[in-house]
């Protein structure tokens, strides 16, 4: 019976995006590669991509691609050991199936929190250019920080509002038969 380990084996590094080998991958849908590569440049590279001892890119097509369009030359990875084909390619499944976006709700809440978050540490209101006065942080630059559409951030705000409106008196809510 295999041993089961919680911490992969390999070594964290820093690489030379250039050194790496990037070969056949089964994701062609990059998406947005322009806002992860906006977000690399504001909070930097989050999570190392995984290579093989022979420099094999095993996990993290996008965000060597998003790294590359950001300018960076170096990105964080795990170098490990590599049992050959079949081993990079489960690795480049696992990584693509068993990971969960943000449900609706979720993902509504953390862009209410984050306004809200913004909203404290700004200044109430801050003068426009040109003259008069503007508010210091708004859904708006909440949409830009994002890389969303203003009416997108726009309505997540109103809808983390509901939700919790709705959390907070289920009885207004509540539903007989």
């Amino acid at each position: 019976m295999a041993t089961v380990q919680a911490v992969p084996q390999g070594k964290l590094r820093i690489l030379n995006i250039s050194d790496i080998i990037i070969g056949q991958r089964f994701r062609e849908n990059l998406g947005d590669i322009e806002s992860l590569a906006e977000s690399m440049k504001d909070k930097g590279v989050l999570q190392p991509i995984t290579v093989s001892t022979k420099m094999e890119l095993q996990a993290g097509g996008r965000r060597i691609a998003a790294a590359t369009l950001a300018g960076l030359t170096k990105i964080p990875a795990l170098v490990r050991e590599s049992d050959g084909i079949l081993d990079l390619r489960e690795v480049e499944l696992m990584e693509n199936v068993f990971r969960k976006d943000f449900d609706w709700a979720e993902e509504a809440g953390l862009i209410k929190e984050i306004d809200t978050l913004y909203k404290e540490k700004q200044i109430a209101w801050e003068p426009k250019p040109g003259g008069g006065m503007q508010p210091g942080w708004s859904g708006r630059r909440t949409a830009e920080l994002l890389g969303k559409s203003v009416s997108s951030v726009s309505k997540a705000l109103q809808l983390a509002d509901a939700i919790s409106v709705i959390r907070c008196e289920p009885q207004v809510f509540a539903i007989t038969l």
